[in-house]
């Protein structure tokens, strides 16, 4: 019973390519975000708020 517990501590310590995966999670969303943007149509609509929103932080930090 003790092995099979070391077994599943383990693999749930085991920290082998999380930082790959975690890479790829970011890029993929920000391909997403970028065609939802750049895409055309709807994203034209959606670029436009996202510009805004940037800039409304972006005034605010500034101060």
């Amino acid at each position: 019973m003790k092995n099979l517990m070391n077994k599943v501590n383990a693999f749930f310590y085991d920290q082998k390519g999380a930082e790959t995966a975690e890479w790829a999670l970011i890029v993929g969303i920000l391909v997403v975000i970028a065609v939802a943007v750049y895409g055309g149509g709807a994203g034209g609509t959606l670029g436009t708020a996202l510009k805004s929103a940037i800039t409304a932080l972006s005034n605010a930090i500034a101060g």
